[in-house]
């Protein structure tokens, strides 16, 4: 067996968008209790790649809050003032990385993906989509940790359309 790096992947994911907010609030909690359960293995003799790995780990759960919290308190003034005031430069900045990123990921593809170019041009709305369901995923399976409702060992394969 060997390594091809044009090899594609296929996954099957839930056709309801419910569905695939159940699937990764469990692949969350699973995270979640994998993390949990090995902190003090990994902060008193893991090795430096599975500190980084939990570092990676918390810094994501710490930004996905600051997130909920400026977003929360963004919305929040902008009613009481009754203006809506957006910052320039962080949106000039925010269009120039997702024109680069996007440039780059066009470029690096190489027709791999068999997409034509105006299906590409949907992928940033996609990954906005993704990442707003991995947020919420990540969110609700902290308080599903936190509470005890975890449900531990229990799977229900979903609804992938086959």
């Amino acid at each position: 067996m060997t390594y091809n790096c044009r090899a594609l992947s296929y996954i099957l994911v839930p056709e309801r968008y419910f569905s695939l907010l159940k699937q990764r609030k469990r692949w969350s909690i699973g995270g979640l209790e994998v993390l949990l359960g090995n902190f003090s293995w990994v902060m008193e003799g893991g090795d430096l790649n599975y500190k980084l790995l939990l570092g990676e780990m918390i810094l994501s759960h710490l930004w996905g809050w600051t997130f909920v919290f400026s977003t929360f308190n963004y919305l929040v003034a902008t009613y009481f003032r009754q203006e809506l005031h957006v910052a320039g430069g962080v949106v000039v900045l925010f269009i120039l990385l997702s024109i680069l990123l996007f440039w780059i990921g066009v470029n690096g593809d190489e027709n791999d993906s068999q997409l034509k170019l105006q299906d590409k041009l949907t992928v940033p709305v996609y990954l906005m989509f993704y990442w707003l369901t991995n947020l919420i995923s990540a969110i609700s399976s902290e308080f599903a940790v936190i509470t005890g409702k975890t449900s531990k060992g229990k799977w229900e394969s979903p609804d992938r359309g086959v």
